[in-house]
């Protein structure tokens, strides 16, 4: 398993892979791979979306994404 943490400014529903997977600023568990990442509506956030390969995350330091 891989960890993904992703930072915003308000809690938001992220976007996995075109699927719900979690909400910003808490941890999220994913398999290992490519994934894309995004938030739900309004799309009032930078970047539109984040591609990214999880590998080598922990719990502890989980991946970091930052939408702004």
């Amino acid at each position: 398993m891989e960890y993904l943490i992703v930072n915003f400014r308000e809690d938001r529903q992220v976007v996995v892979d075109d699927h719900f997977l979690g909400s910003t600023n808490q941890v999220i568990e994913l398999e290992e791979g490519k994934h894309r990442i995004s938030l739900a509506a309004p799309y009032d956030y930078q970047p539109h979306e984040w591609q990214i390969v999880l590998v080598n995350s922990t719990v502890v330091q989980p991946y970091e994404l930052n939408f702004v």
